[in-house]
């Protein structure tokens, strides 16, 4: 996904619906927005765009979770996602070691997940120096995996 400053990204959308998505912007809880369009050239709704909000309390904690995913289920309909704004960029964990323990993308310690305790996907802090990070479906899966196998090895 490409990513696009606030101003370009409500640049897209017709003059009348930018105060919305600056209203959207600007509330506490969202961390980007995620802009959806239609890009079946054959469909009637070709060139189609929305915007979706993303952060705490929302369908999707981060950006991150929205690529791949497209909104309406009629093919021909589907706006997929294709950019998005950042407020402040959350760094992303992108692998664990060998244990299967996370590894903070700021400090860079060890964010051991206590035993009996699932890794899932969304936002988290890191327990060393408080900066907050997103956790990806496939890191948590890995993570995951790399626990079970350390218990039952």
């Amino acid at each position: 996904m490409e990513r696009l400053t606030f101003e370009a990204l409500s640049s897209k959308f017709d003059p009348s619906v930018r105060d919305r998505l600056k209203r959207l912007w600007d509330e506490p809880n969202t961390t980007a927005l995620v802009l959806f369009e239609c890009r079946d050239f054959w469909s009637s709704r070709f060139g189609q765009r929305s915007a979706l909000a993303v952060g705490p309390g929302r369908t999707y904690v981060h950006w991150k979770a929205c690529e791949g995913k497209w909104l309406n289920n009629l093919p021909s309909q589907r706006l997929h996602a294709v950019a998005y704004a950042e407020k402040v960029p959350v760094p992303c964990v992108e692998f664990t070691n060998e244990y299967g323990d996370l590894v903070c993308p700021s400090c860079g310690a060890h964010i051991i997940t206590p035993g009996g305790y699932e890794v899932v996907e969304g936002l988290g802090v890191c327990t060393f120096c408080r900066a907050d990070f997103y956790v990806p479906k496939r890191v948590a899966e890995e993570a995951n995996r790399k626990a079970k196998e350390r218990s039952y090895g």
